[in-house]
């Protein structure tokens, strides 16, 4: 019956499912501490990372759309002729911030994009390279127009105030000769001079000339205000060619004629051509053109045309650019928006799988544990179980024992009663037989005592044979007496043995 209560003790012993689960909830606690502590880790990570991602793309795109800020503004500053130091450790910058960007985006498909890129960028350069050589010669041509325009204006003033001083004089000769052939006529009838009379009725050139000049000084001023090249080539080589060829013409002098405002006049008309049409100019009667020479207002005006179409052109194609770089931007920036979207979903699915996962544990966990409390309950029922079984047994063996402690009661009474038996049969014979024979012993060597001396020696040794004899049975006796006196204590043993 112990034996089966061990049994059932072992089969399903709580303590040691107490134990496990201890070590189980610990383990588990590290575990998931571990685990917290490394998701937690790696999300910082995660997040960390993309928020250096984010940086690194917001501080690139401000960094390169400040810097095509900055060229835009310096192209702005060229394209109104204000030049600036050209920095191409800015340009290159600029450069290696484009491959700085394609290098943080690492996104193969974007390479075109970037290529595109950088390729407009650098065609945004080579223009600004134009448009800084343009700059310089404009700043070289177009103030130096109103100085040579001022030059020419002086001379056509100083030639219409040799015309009009010559147009004065001649009239004023004029009427020198009709007051002196009025004072001819009064003093009496003389004959006229025909060639003094033709002379008077012949126009005077010099209005003519001074028509032609105020002509000359429109055309100049229509000059300035001409837009188109071609128009330009036509008031230079229909209008003011032959205007000029009209002047030079009147201001011929006749055979024999002096005349030194017509030659100031001429003199004057070579430094308003000079003037006009640059250095080394000349005039082509045949094919009807004036080939220009070397500065001169007219070339300075030409070049000036010239430079605003380039100026035109080349702010088209800035313009072209910049759109371009605009769209392949646009482009970077969504996609590299796609790229920090996607970044974060990632970190956000890693959380979200951290979640799940230490969900999934602790569901296992409490699976692992509802087992384990389901095995101590189950082990506590039986142990209960048991113990119930085992008080009936033990009421059982109580009983028993109750039992047989009245047994082992009336045992002792019956053994105390023998034992009293026996005591008292032993004292009986040790009073009565040992005690008699002793007193005989003690008689005969009291006798013998009172007999040493007077009797003889062989009957002194009958006498001590006689008492060696008694002694003997005496000893016999007393060894009978041990044996069962022994016997008794045996029995008396195994009487408590069996109690």
């Amino acid at each position: 019956m112990k034996n089966q209560f061990s049994g059932k003790k072992s089969k399903g012993n709580p303590i040691k499912l107490v134990w496990l689960i201890t070590l189980l909830s610990f383990s588990v606690g590290v575990f998931m501490v571990y685990f917290i502590w490394s998701t937690l880790t790696d999300i910082r990570t995660e997040r960390e990372n993309l928020f250096e991602l984010k940086q690194n793309f917001i501080s690139t795109q401000t960094t390169l759309e400040s810097g095509l800020a900055k060229q835009k503004s310096e192209l702005t500053d060229l394209l109104e002729a204000k030049l600036n130091i050209n920095n191409q450790i800015e340009d290159l910058r600029l450069i290696n911030l484009i491959r700085d960007y394609r290098r943080a985006v690492s996104d193969p498909d974007l390479f075109p994009a970037f290529q595109e890129l950088e390729r407009n960028i650098n065609s945004l350069l080579i223009i600004k390279n134009k448009l800084t050589w343009w700059a310089g010669a404009y700043q070289r041509t177009v103030p130096r127009i109103p100085e040579a325009r001022k030059e020419a204006e002086s001379i056509l003033e100083r030639i219409s105030e040799t015309v009009d001083r010559a147009e004065g004089q001649q009239r004023l000769n004029r009427a020198a000769k009709i007051n002196e052939i009025r004072q001819n006529i009064s003093q009496g009838p003389k004959q006229i001079d025909i060639t003094v009379l033709d002379e008077l009725m012949t126009p005077n050139d010099f209005s003519i000339i001074r028509r032609d000049i105020t002509d000359l000084v429109q055309l100049s001023e229509r000059l300035h205000a001409i837009s188109d090249a071609d128009n330009l080539a036509d008031l230079k080589d229909n209008k003011i060619r032959t205007l000029l060829g009209r002047v030079r013409l009147n201001t011929q002098l006749s055979e024999g004629e002096r005349s030194t405002e017509k030659s100031e006049l001429n003199s004057l008309l070579d430094e308003y051509e000079t003037a006009m049409f640059g250095q080394g100019y000349s005039i082509d009667d045949d094919h009807q053109t004036i080939i220009l020479g070397y500065d001169g207002v007219y070339g300075l005006i030409l070049d000036q045309l010239k430079m605003e179409k380039e100026k035109s052109a080349l702010q088209d194609e800035a313009d072209s650019i910049y759109y371009r770089i605009e769209a392949a931007l646009e482009e970077v920036r969504g996609r590299t928006n796609t790229i920090t979207q996607q970044e974060v979903i990632k970190v956000e699915k890693a959380l979200g799988q951290s979640w799940r996962t230490m969900v999934i544990i602790w569901i296992v966990t409490s699976l692992i544990y509802a087992m384990l409390a389901y095995e101590i309950i189950m082990a506590a029922r039986q142990q209960i179980k048991a113990i119930e079984d085992s008080n009936v047994e033990l009421g059982a063996m109580a009983d028993e024992l109750r039992k047989s402690e009245e047994r082992l009661h009336r045992l002792s009474s019956d053994l105390f009663a023998v034992q009293e038996k026996e005591r008292k049969r032993i004292s009986f014979e040790l009073h009565d037989e040992l005690g008699q024979s002793m007193a005989a012993l003690k008689l005969q060597v009291g006798s013998i005592a009172r007999r040493l001396g007077s009797v003889k020696q062989e009957e002194l040794k009958s006498v001590c044979e006689e008492m060696r004899n008694n002694i003997n049975q005496i000893i016999e006796n007393v060894r009978r007496l041990a044996r069962e006196l022994f016997l008794m204590i045996l029995v008396y043993r195994q009487q408590l043995n069996t109690l």
